[in-house]
């Protein structure tokens, strides 16, 4: 039961340590990815803004 409580208590010791070794820069570079993602989309979809607002004057 002890060694069990234990395993529970350094869960997250582990987590922190995989995070740290491997899975952060992955993390930082998938979301990197998502914000060029977002900025082509605006891009793209400025013309079609820039013509709504042509329109409301």
């Amino acid at each position: 039961m002890k060694d069990a409580l234990d395993a529970i208590k350094a869960v997250p010791e582990l987590t922190k340590e995989v995070y740290s070794d491997g899975v952060k820069e992955t993390l930082q570079e998938a979301s990197n990815i998502g914000v060029d993602a977002v900025k082509t989309i605006r891009l793209a979809l400025f013309p079609i803004q820039l013509a709504a607002m042509a329109q409301d004057r």
